[in-house]
């Protein structure tokens, strides 16, 4: 175990802490979001278009602030730092809106921040890791993340269940909890330039000279599984209607407690997750990961009950265990070291625009047809498996982050 602490570097550790607060934050709110949605007037359609809408603007961002970071190379801290500060601040804002419309406008700002920090975070942890042991760097980031994330929600459970607090209290709650994450960044330390030039390539330079050949098709087969990617809160809502051995849970307490389970299941994956694809390949790692999203999606669809919801959640939670952080590392082998912010932020804006897509479709989906929203998601998550096994493997776990 010393060993592999040894091989998670400074900055990792510190960005994990970071993160593990963000998500603490964060999922204090997320679990309870589809039903203050609800509280508010919305419907199955405002809720996809929330999360559809947020994660089609934090595309945007991901990739002009990639593109930005690339040209202020040494300023990337500065990035994170405003990109963990501003959405503390609008969370407090959230919680005073009274209708769902000016809930998104909101949390548009909000997710303004996840948006500055994403690219520029990726790529300072690319950097500070070990190239032969990157996949174990990112499972570790996305560990404390989901970590943060079980805390989170864990949390908000108690808060509800105990102290009666509203939802509106506890989305204030969350913002002033995200004010910590500020602490840890401090601590970080930029990387230099590799370059002894100042750097100043930007999206032309990128297109040009920055990537290397499989960037485009590892892209376009991931923005296939975005497509399948069914908010959270839709499984949230379809789980509080379960019955938990006659305790006579409401719908939110229900909704939580599965959604408790998911981020443990989480917890306990991502690492070992990141550090079997170093050893298999991040290709391999998603097939696995890509494949049991599927499964989770097709027992969705036709399990039914308390045992059927869990092994939804058991599947769904493994294969995001699997999926996030190895799709955060995947894009690193595709790009060359002096663009990684652009690289990161083109791949993760057009990765997050593919998911807005696909929460569309499901929010309209399940207002109009129900029985349709899970069907077609499945339909998407297929066909990325099947575009997965075009991309070649060879050399994905022995020369990763190699020139080419």
């Amino acid at each position: 175990m010393s060993r592999q602490i040894v091989q998670i570097s400074r900055n990792v550790i510190l960005l994990g802490v970071v993160s593990l607060l963000s998500d603490m934050s964060s999922e204090l709110y997320f679990a309870i979001l589809p039903f203050f949605i609800l509280e508010i007037g919305g419907n199955s359609l405002a809720i996809g278009v929330i999360a559809g809408v947020t994660d089609g603007f934090v595309s945007f961002l991901k990739a002009y602030f990639g593109l930005l970071a690339d040209k202020l190379k040494a300023a990337r801290k500065r990035y994170i730092y405003w990109g963990y500060g501003l959405p503390a601040l609008f969370k407090l804002l959230m919680a005073t809106a009274l209708s769902w419309p000016v809930f998104l406008f909101y949390r548009l700002f909000e997710r303004f921040g996840k948006g500055i920090r994403t690219a520029p975070r990726d790529a300072l942890i690319a950097e500070s890791s070990e190239k032969r042991f990157i996949g174990r760097n990112f499972g570790f980031h996305r560990a404390m993340d989901s970590l943060g994330a079980f805390l989170g929600s864990l949390l908000s459970l108690i808060l509800i269940s105990v102290f009666f607090l509203s939802y509106r209290q506890i989305i204030f709650l969350s913002g002033i909890l995200g004010f910590l994450t500020l602490i840890p960044i401090l601590f970080v330390k930029d990387k230099e330039s590799s370059s002894e030039t100042k750097i100043t390539h930007g999206l032309n330079e990128f297109l040009k000279d920055g990537k290397k050949d499989g960037y485009w098709k590892v892209t376009l087969v991931t923005s296939l599984h975005g497509l399948s990617l069914v908010s959270y809160m839709f499984f949230i809502l379809l789980s509080g209607k379960i019955n938990i051995l006659g305790l006579g849970l409401t719908p939110a307490e229900t909704g939580i407690i599965f959604y408790i389970y998911f981020n443990l299941i989480y917890t306990l994956t991502s690492y070992g997750a990141g550090s079997l694809s170093d050893s298999i390949g991040k290709i391999h790692a998603l097939r696995i990961g890509f494949f049991l999203y599927a499964l989770s999606l097709l027992v969705f669809m036709i399990g039914g009950g308390i045992i059927g919801m869990t092994l939804a959640f058991t599947l769904y939670g493994v294969a995001y265990g699997f999926n996030e952080g190895n799709l955060r590392a995947l894009p690193d082998k595709y790009i060359k070291e002096d663009f990684k912010p652009s690289g990161y932020g083109i791949f993760h804006g057009i990765f997050g625009l593919s998911i807005f897509t696909g929460n569309i479709i499901a929010g309209s989906l399940l207002d109009v047809n129900p029985t349709l929203m899970i069907p077609i998601a499945l339909t998407f998550s297929v066909t990325s498996i099947m575009a997965l096994t075009l991309i070649d493997t060879g050399t994905d776990s022995e020369s990763f982050g190699r020139e080419n």
